[in-house]
Order: structure tokens, then C-alpha cells, then sequence
């Protein structure tokens, strides 16, 4: 009785690694002859193949060396190893001896439960016969010849065969391909059977020697006649591919390599080409649960949907919306693996990527939106754009701008189509009180979520986010360590049923995760403290580039996560936050975390995709990196190498200094004062952000009693200084008259809150702080600006307001950025507040890279 309480606990699949799944494309293509005998194994060439780190495919041909596929030669490194005629002799000389005693003794001793086992083996070889499929052949015939040596008790010598099972395939290949010997083959292998079935030892021996022979004649026929070919040792394969290779270099570039022999080839295998990097796992619980031992929704996943679409029945864009949230790029797609969201279904048939037939699967959660500033008439357009978007599509999610919850009540309010009530939150009051928020705000939030009434299946309507490390950077951390804090904002979200928390887990920096080993530590913290709690827990897989980590560490801890059961993740295009300025996991992830773990997007959302929506004219409207091309293939080589060299830009931004006297020059006439903050050097700086937004001791600067003060700081990306501030500078001054014969202070070394001591010391009744923002893959060189009333030490961010993306390549022009300032100042003048409690309303709505006539059709 016990045992039948306890079956559903069987693991009946044990996932595969990265290594194993390379392993097994990489010796598909050997056995099959796509890569032929001495063809160069080039490691960057295998990465930009199969989408994986060096590490994996190092392991990989160390691990086919050892099965004789490959073999490291001097001053050549890693090539498919030759296949002679002596050496195959030896091969059939060791198969026959072993396997003859095998099957007799099979046919002798076995009894009928090994019989049976044997007959189901040779019936799946004979739909791995009638399949093109040369890893389905591989894996069918070693389970037969397994099943005849372990049933006769002949452990030692399958072992010894075992380990020629990759060089045996070759040969195998090789054989089936000649004249007849398809057919022939198949034949002889079922008189084996037959015999050993029979129990006929004489028959069985005599079934494998005929075999056996037989294939060894085909092959000594075969590769006598390759060796006949070869001039001076080369052969006509390898100089037809200089030959070819040459041309294609000289006509598209060294991504030509990518054509010689792609290893994961939708059309070869039946499945897409995969890049790695994230995707979806197994929700274990639906539901957003009261308590930790909440079971898994047995029914449908608690989303929140549409009024209007209840009990409906027309496309399924009109039927079930599921909920994720995205961000960092415009109309990305999917907050729930950053802006492409995915959830992480268990495993309920088949998986076929390639029937999405366009497009990776991301967003079948939610499709969200970062805002780049918090203005209330963009948020309302960028709703409005999103809501339109998925009404003309007929896209079976929900939408989210991931703007303050204020600003979401303010809209609720306005009438604008609110699915999702986003905010962040910490574990600590203090924390909170940093982001602007306290229990009170989130329950009227809630509240109001609910009075929308958006949803038709549950009353899931709040998206929480996470992180650790928020309190220690807002030092509103008490001594407490970041796990435990990050643990009581689980509680926080936990009071008011969210339909996703996510954590996004390697936002903060090096002040707290210095490298990729300490941020996947973090990634499997939280989603595991997440579950325990019963929270909907997703993560945002994610690094920035002062950190020491690369897209490698997202990989690995991507495939971990979906390993371990993550809710969701978060996707943007081409793994680059254009917004934020950090990396996550790219779309096409998706589809590689699905293809291993054997998930599915939410049912609705793949028959949307089964139905081949008109992804051109999605792409018309966002210039992002959206690769929707009709399989996921790894990226080319030049796109690989453009994306390192946008990370070595972004790193060489972060290191950079600032050249105060060449900024000064390009302020003039206008006076600047130079300061210090207290963190001596670039990388105190980095890990140690307190000392940033403190004033080096012994500074002395005059009181001018101002309106308003001037703060320019190299923060992150001094390049962002160098280019954007003396034209922002400029505007400003046309703007704001007062700032004209004002002086700046030029800060090395400083952050936000550094303009809090220079505000006081300068007797200002406003401060208002120009900063390089984080640089990313497509901007490294972005400004922000900060506007504080009152300034003091010991202000929290709350109490500011911040226009960001200040560039010219897309984000906020320097008219613009000045005209909105002008706009905030003269605001908080009025009210006597910056910060939450002055939202920002300048202007009209416009949403940066928007291009009207693609609107929509």
C-alpha cells in the first residue's frame, strides 16, 4: 500500500546535460558522415553550431575521444578520426567473437522475461530502420546488442563493445548505405532474433557470423575504394572542402563555417537548431497557493484573464491569456523570461518546436514593457500600444508597463488596460520605504487589481520582483544577511497572491554578487526559497558587465533552474536589456530549455503559435534584436563576434575614467568645481557603493545659496559623460535661465546620492544629478538624470525623480531630456515634493523608437 502511495514519486527521465546533448549531435554527425574522417573539430566553430560554451564542447570531444571518434593530432588539434580498413577488421574481428558466444549463450540460458524484452528491443530497431534518423538508429541498435549481451550474462564483454558502439555505428552507416544492404541488414539482424527466440544457439551463432561477414566484406570493399582516391594524402572530400570553403569565405566572411556540417539542423533532425540560454520548466503549482503545502492546480493554471473573453470559443487569442511579465526593450515579449515571459509546463506530450513554425514561444505569460521614465502619459500610450497589439493578433497573453504601483493606481484611475500591477519589493520596511511602497500601498493596490475585474480565471492581478542585495545597496539592511532579507520579501509578496515573484537575480553588481558562480548560487537560493514558500517563483537570469560573469554563467544557470523546476524566466531579444543595460537570456533560449526538459508553452498560447501568426508585422514594429526566423538556429559568427565585441564595449565603459579637464573645456565658459568621493579607486568604487555616495574628507565647496545645483559624476560609464552632458548641459541652460552662469560639480567617483552632501554644502533648494548610467550591449553610453528637493544625507530614492536613456541612438534627445527637467523642476516648486510623490506629466505621450506608419498593420 505504501509502495502504490509513493509511485508517483518515480523518476521515469532523468534529464540530459549540455554535454550529453552536444555529445550526441556532434557524434550524429560523425556517424552520419556530415563531419567525415579528418575533419578539423574547431572549438568556435562547434560554439556558434550548437549555441554552447567552450567548456561543453571540450568535454564533449574529450569524451568522443574516448569512444575512438575523435583524435587529438599535434599541431592540428581535435579532428574525426580516420576510418581505415585495418582498423574496421579489427573491429568485426572482436564483434564476432563476442557476439556469437553472446547470442548463443542468449538463446541457451535466458528466460522469457529477457525474451520478452528482447523481442520489444527488436521491434523499436525496426522503426529506427524506416526513420532517417542516425541517432535513433544509434540508440536502437545499442539498446538490442545491450539486451543480448546483459540477458546472456556477458557483462565484461558488452562493456568492451560499449566502448566501440560509436566506431561500430560508422562502419554501420557506412554499410547500410551501399546497394541492398539496407534491407539486407535489417534481415539478418531479425535471424538473430529469431534464433535467440527460438532458443537455437547453433542458429543464433551461426545467424551473427553470416551477419557479420557479410558487413565486413561490404565495408573492406568500401573503404579500400576511399583510400583508392586520396592523392598525397588528401582525400576528395577534404580538398572539395578547402575548395568550397574558400569560395564561401571569400563571398560571405568566416560565417561560412556555420554551412559546413550545422550539427543541430532542423532539417536533418526534425528539431530546431538550438542556442543556449533559458526557457521554461515545470510549474509546480499552478496556482498562486495560500500556504506552502498547497498542491498543484490539477485543472487549468490560475491566470488572471479578460472579462470578455470568458466561455469563449473563437481563436484562441479570444480564449485563455496567461500571465508573465517583460521588460527592458521595447514590445520585447515577456516579462516572465524578461520581456518574453514563458511559464513552465509539465510535460504533457511531445515536444515539437518546430510546429511554432515562426518565433521562439516567448511571452506566453505576459508581454511587458520597462518603461524608460515613469511618465504617466507614456505608460498610458505604451498600455494602449500593448492592449492593441494583442487585440490585432489575437495573442492568447496579458500585458504589463513596469511602472511604479502608483502610477498604476493613477492609470487604473485614467481608464488605461491594467492586466498587471507591477512593483518591486524588499524585505525590510526601511527597504520598502526605499522603493516607495508599504504594505498599505501594496493591499490598495490590490484592491484596485481586483475592481478592474481584467481577469475570468482567478484574481491573480500583482507581478512582485525580488532581488538580493536590494536592502544592502539602499543599506536598509539592518546586519541582517541578504538571504534572509530576500526571504521576508517572499512574505511580503506572498500577502497578497501575486501571480508571479521574480527575482531578479543578478541585477545589483559586484557589491554584492561579484561573479558568475556567486550569482547562479543566488538563482538557486531564491527559487528554492521561493517554492518552500509556495510563491509562483520565476528568475530573471541575468548579469550586468561590471560583474565577472558572461552569457556562459546565464547559460549554465538557465539550464540548472529548468533542471530544478523554475516557474518561469525572463526573456528579452538577443539576451540584451536595452533599457537597463544588462544581459538575460535571449528568445531563442527558450526553445533549447524546452527541447532538453521536454516543456511546453501554456496550451493556449501553442495553438497560437500553431496557427502561424503574421510575425512580419510584429517585426515592424520594434528595431530589437527579434530574430523570428522559421527554426532556432545558432547565431552566425559575426553575429557572435558583434555581440562580444557590444560586452567588451560595455566592460571597457564601466573601467573607463573621467577626463574632468576635457569635460570642463567643453562646459566653458561656464565654471566647474572638481570633488571626490571617498572611494579611492575604480574597483573600491564598484564593490562598494557607500563609499560612492560620500564626499572625500576635507572637500570644501562654496555656498551659493541656489535655486537649483548642477552635479555631473562619471558613475558607471564616464563615456556617457563625455558625450551626452555637455549637450544636455546646454539644453538645460535654455530651459532653465537660472543654471546658465551656474557652476557645475564634476564628481570622480560618485553615485546618485553623492548629490544629496554637495546639495547641502551648496545651500541648493534643489539638486539635480547628471550620471552614466549602466552601459549595455546596444547603448554603453547613456545618461540619467536625478531631480531631489531638499537634498540631505540619508534621503532614500524614493524622494527622487529620474529621467533616463538620455542618448542619441534611439533614447531621450538632449532637448527632450531638458524640456521634461524643466518640466519636473518648475513641478516641484510647485507642490514642495520630488520623488513618488510627483508624477511625472510633461508633455505628450511618446515612446522612444516609435514608428507610427508601422503601427499595427
Amino acid at each position: 500500500m505504501e509502495n502504490e502511495k509513493l509511485a508517483d514519486l518515480r523518476i521515469d527521465h532523468v534529464p540530459q546535460t549540455l554535454r550529453e546533448i552536444a555529445v550526441e549531435r556532434i557524434r550524429a554527425a560523425i556517424v552520419s558522415g556530415r563531419f567525415p574522417s579528418g575533419l578539423r573539430l574547431v572549438e568556435r566553430n562547434l560554439v556558434d553550431q550548437l549555441g554552447v560554451s567552450r567548456s561543453v564542447i571540450r568535454e564533449a570531444i574529450r569524451y568522443l575521444e574516448a569512444e575512438g571518434l575523435v583524435e587529438v593530432l599535434p599541431r592540428s588539434g581535435p579532428v574525426v578520426a580516420t576510418l581505415d580498413w585495418e582498423r574496421a577488421r579489427q573491429i568485426y574481428d572482436i564483434r564476432l567473437r563476442l557476439e556469437a558466444a553472446a547470442a548463443a549463450d542468449f538463446a541457451r540460458n535466458a528466460d522469457n522475461a529477457a525474451r520478452a524484452r528482447l523481442a520489444e528491443a527488436l521491434s523499436l530497431l525496426q522503426k529506427a530502420f524506416e526513420s532517417d534518423d542516425p541517432q535513433v538508429l544509434y540508440d536502437a541498435t545499442t539498446r538490442f546488442y545491450e539486451e543480448i549481451f546483459t540477458s546472456a550474462g556477458h557483462h565484461i564483454a558488452w562493456e568492451i563493445v560499449h566502448r566501440l558502439n560509436g566506431r561500430i555505428s560508422r562502419l554501420r552507416a557506412l554499410t547500410l548505405a551501399s546497394t541492398d544492404r539496407r534491407v539486407s541488414g535489417q534481415a539478418r539482424m531479425q535471424c538473430i532474433a529469431e534464433a535467440i527466440l527460438a532458443r537455437d544457439p547453433d542458429a543464433a551463432e551461426h545467424a551473427v557470423r553470416e551477419h557479420l561477414t557479410e558487413a565486413a566484406q561490404i565495408a573492406k570493399r568500401l573503404l579500400e575504394s576511399q583510400e583508392a582516391t586520396k592523392i598525397k594524402g588528401v582525400s576528395r572530400a577534404e580538398m572539395l572542402r578547402a575548395a568550397s570553403a574558400a569560395t564561401l569565405r571569400k563571398a560571405r566572411g568566416w560565417q561560412s563555417w556555420r554551412l559546413v556540417g550545422t550539427v543541430i539542423d532542423s532539417t536533418a533532425t526534425g528539431r530546431p537548431a538550438w542556442s543556449c540560454t533559458c526557457a521554461a520548466r515545470q510549474v509546480r503549482s499552478w496556482s498562486s497557493p495560500t500556504g506552502p503545502r498547497a498542491k498543484p492546480s490539477a485543472a487549468k493554471p490560475v491566470r488572471s484573464l479578460r472579462k470578455r473573453d470568458r466561455d469563449a470559443t473563437g481563436p484562441p487569442g479570444q480564449a485563455l491569456r496567461s500571465s508573465h511579465a517583460s521588460s527592458r526593450a521595447w514590445l520585447k515579449a515577456a516579462r516572465c523570461s524578461r520581456p518574453g515571459g514563458h511559464w513552465c509546463r509539465p510535460r504533457c506530450g511531445p515536444i515539437t518546436v518546430r510546429a511554432t513554425r515562426s518565433g521562439h514561444g516567448a511571452g506566453d505569460a505576459v508581454i511587458g514593457i520597462n518603461p524608460a521614465s515613469d511618465n504617466l502619459a507614456n505608460c498610458q500610450a505604451l498600455l494602449v500600444a500593448l492592449d492593441e497589439m494583442r487585440q490585432a493578433f489575437a495573442i492568447p497573453t496579458q500585458s504589463c508597463v513596469l511602472t511604479h504601483v502608483t502610477n498604476a493606481l493613477a492609470l487604473l484611475e485614467r481608464g488605461a488596460p491594467v492586466d498587471l500591477i507591477f512593483q518591486s519589493v524588499a524585505g525590510t520596511e526601511a527597504a520598502n520605504a526605499g522603493f516607495g511602497v508599504s504594505l498599505s500601498v501594496l493591499a490598495e493596490a490590490h484592491q484596485a487589481g481586483l475592481a478592474a475585474a481584467r481577469g475570468t480565471v482567478g484574481q491573480n492581478c500583482l507581478y512582485f520582483e525580488t532581488g538580493q542585495g536590494a536592502a544592502l545597496s539602499a543599506e536598509a539592511h539592518h546586519g541582517v544577511d541578504q538571504q534572509t532579507i530576500e526571504v521576508r520579501a517572499y512574505a511580503v509578496a506572498r500577502a497578497f497572491d501575486p501571480l508571479l515573484v521574480n527575482t531578479v537575480v543578478g541585477f545589483i553588481g559586484p557589491e554584492y554578487l561579484y561573479d558568475g558562480k556567486q550569482i547562479t548560487r543566488a538563482g538557486l537560493e531564491d527559487h528554492f526559497c521561493g517554492k518552500l514558500l509556495g510563491l509562483p517563483m520565476g528568475v530573471d537570469v541575468c548579469y550586468t558587465n561590471h560583474v565577472e560573469a558572461d552569457q556562459d554563467d546565464m547559460d549554465n544557470l538557465a539550464t540548472l533552474l529548468a533542471q530544478a523546476g523554475v516557474s518561469f524566466v525572463i526573456t528579452v531579444p538577443g539576451a540584451d536589456d536595452v533599457m537597463l543595460g544588462y544581459q538575460s537570456l535571449a528568445f531563442e533560449d527558450i526553445a533549447y530549455l524546452r527541447e532538453v526538459t521536454g516543456l511546453r508553452p501554456a496550451p493556449e498560447f501553442a495553438r497560437w503559435l500553431a496557427d502561424a501568426p503574421d510575425f512580419a508585422r510584429l517585426r515592424r514594429l520594434t528595431p530589437a534584436r527579434v530574430r523570428l526566423d522559421a527554426a532556432v538556429r545558432p547565431l552566425s559568427l559575426p553575429a557572435l563576434l558583434a555581440f562580444q565585441e557590444d560586452h567588451a564595449a560595455a566592460r571597457d565603459a564601466i573601467h573607463a575614467p573621467l577626463d574632468r579637464a576635457a569635460l570642463a573645456d567643453a562646459l566653458a565658459p561656464r565654471p566647474c568645481l572638481c570633488v571626490d568621493s571617498r572611494a579611492p579607486e575604480r574597483a573600491t568604487y564598484l564593490r562598494r557603493p557607500d563609499l560612492g555616495r560620500q564626499l572625500a574628507p576635507g572637500t570644501d565647496l562654496p555656498r551659493l545659496d541656489c535655486a537649483l545645483a548642477l552635479v555631473i559624476c562619471d558613475g558607471l560609464s564616464a563615456p556617457a559623460v563625455a558625450a551626452q552632458a555637455p549637450g544636455l548641459v546646454a539644453a538645460l541652460s535654455r530651459h532653465l535661465p537660472e543654471l546658465a552662469a551656474q557652476p557645475v560639480v564634476l564628481v570622480r567617483g560618485g553615485r546618485v546620492a553623492i548629490g544629496d552632501p554637495i546639495g547641502l554644502a551648496l545651500g541648493a533648494r534643489m539638486v539635480l544629478v547628471l550620471i552614466g548610467e549602466r552601459p549595455g550591449l546596444s547603448v554603453a553610453d547613456r545618461l540619467g538624470a536625478y531631480l531631489t528637493l531638499a537634498p540631505r544625507p540619508g534621503l532614500r530614492d524614493s524622494a527622487r525623480n529620474c529621467v533616463s536613456n538620455i542618448h542619441l541612438r534611439g533614447g531621450l534627445s538632449h532637448e527632450e531630456a531638458a524640456d521634461r527637467l524643466a518640466w519636473l523642476v518648475a513641478a516641484a516648486q510647485r507642490i514642495g515634493a520630488t520623488g513618488v510623490a510627483l508624477k511625472d506629466e510633461s508633455g505628450t505621450a511618446r515612446v522612444p523608437g516609435d514608428r507610427s506608419t508601422d503601427r499595427l498593420g
